[in-house]
């Protein structure tokens, strides 16, 4: 009798036991699958940048960034705004794929550059409350080191 309740024992443990081993492995795979996933949206979004910038090159230009929000042509302040959303966008979608760690960031993608170049517009932005504290402790922290560094004034 004891020899059959431990190979019963024995064999739930092992059914359990390998169920539990393929679970882990099916969502090991799954998340590197989403990460993937993540990772294309990413790359789609940041080409979909170049392209604004192409075709509208004052988005980056330094002296237009720099006029912001005293920009005299209407249109061209509400194209600037509606990039700056969708830039910021993007940086926060590399910010949680990076899982907010800002060095994995930075090599995704040119964090500084971006700050440097729109952080006006960030910092006008009575919207930008609606990204998380956390993310927008980051983007605070980049633009605030590159203050101290002397590349923003």
């Amino acid at each position: 009798m004891d020899k059959e309740i431990v190979g019963a024992v024995a064999g739930i443990a092992g059914t359990v036991g390998g169920a539990g081993i393929s679970a882990l492995f099916q969502w090991r795979a799954q998340r590197d699958a989403d990460k993937k996933q993540q990772r294309a949206a990413i790359d789609a979004a940041i080409s979909q940048m170049l392209g604004y910038t192409i075709q509208y090159p004052s988005l980056e230009s330094l002296k237009f960034c720099k006029d912001y929000p005293s920009c005299t042509d209407d249109t061209e302040k509400e194209r600037y705004e509606a990039y700056c959303c969708f830039v910021f966008n993007t940086l926060v979608k590399i910010w949680a794929y990076c899982d907010g760690n800002s060095e994995k960031v930075s090599g995704v993608f040119h964090v500084a550059e971006i700050a440097r170049l729109h952080h006006r517009w960030w910092e006008h932005d009575q919207e930008n409350f609606g990204y998380s504290r956390e993310f927008r402790q980051f983007i605070n922290g980049v633009i605030d080191d590159l203050k101290k560094e002397g590349k923003l004034k």
